[in-house]
């Protein structure tokens, strides 16, 4: 007997394949292409990862454009967040 699968389970199994395809491509030299790579490698879109730093979905889109650069305490949290040396994203 087959097992229905929810558009929930369907829809992460798609996003997590597309992301695969694009970090494969993406340059890791600046903060904001770190940022994204991250963020994507973590299959967040930017409205989550807003949320989880109480922060606008405008400021996150804003740092990966390269537009805007966060306060060292922010960049904290983001590195906390996802799990990386502060140093990293910093630099």
């Amino acid at each position: 007997m087959y097992k229905s699968a929810t558009f929930a389970t369907l829809f992460s199994v798609i996003k997590f394949n597309i992301n695969t395809n694009i970090l494969q491509d993406m340059e890791l030299d600046t903060f904001a292409q770190k940022l994204r790579y991250l963020r994507l490698e973590r299959n967040l879109n930017q409205h989550e990862f807003a949320n989880l730093l109480n922060k606008s979905f405008t400021s996150v889109c804003y740092w990966e454009q390269g537009n805007r650069t966060p306060k060292t305490e922010t960049i904290k949290e983001i590195a906390e967040i996802l799990n990386v040396d502060y140093t990293y994203l910093k630099d």
